[in-house]
């Protein structure tokens, strides 16, 4: 990905893993908050229920052993975050425009119409992957910390 100046952009990568038990889906929903994201309320609450929506579905569907995990990355960019979350189970062949069934099924619909971009890997696991706008926060001198600096004036 290539950022304004032409040059390489700057990434962070997130790696987080948990058994494939239903309790792997809180814990993925909590780890919005310890990412460096600049990102509105609102974002903050939609990317929550985006990777609870991944995050069950992997562990509902990826045919997982007790022993096994759920495993979610996170790459942020200046302008972006990607989250794609791992299982072992054998996937599916997504739909081109999930429609919503009667009764469950709507995981995949909320992840269509809420993510910028979204899809299916089998490498050797299968992931589903999504892409929403955001970033990670700019690096403050003065603070010495991440920091988001949007809208602050200097004292």
């Amino acid at each position: 990905m290539r950022g304004p100046t032409g040059r390489e952009a700057s990434r962070l990568h997130f790696l987080f893993r948990w058994p494939a038990t239903p309790r792997a889906v809180g814990a993925a929903r909590r780890t919005v908050e310890v990412l460096p994201l600049a990102v509105t309320t609102q974002q903050l609450d939609e990317l929550r229920l985006l990777i609870s929506e991944v995050v069950t579905n992997a562990v509902l569907h990826g045919g997982a052993e007790a022993d096994e995990v759920v495993e979610m990355r996170a790459v942020i960019t200046a302008g972006a975050l990607r989250v794609e979350v791992r299982d072992q189970g054998r996937g599916f062949d997504p739909l081109p425009r999930p429609e919503a069934r009667a009764v469950g099924g709507l995981g995949m619909v909320v992840l269509d119409r809420m993510s910028r971009s979204w899809g299916v890997e089998r490498d050797p696991e299968f992931a589903v992957w999504f892409e929403v706008d955001g970033g990670y926060r700019g690096w403050s001198r003065d603070r010495g910390d991440l920091s988001a600096s949007v809208g602050r004036m200097a004292s």
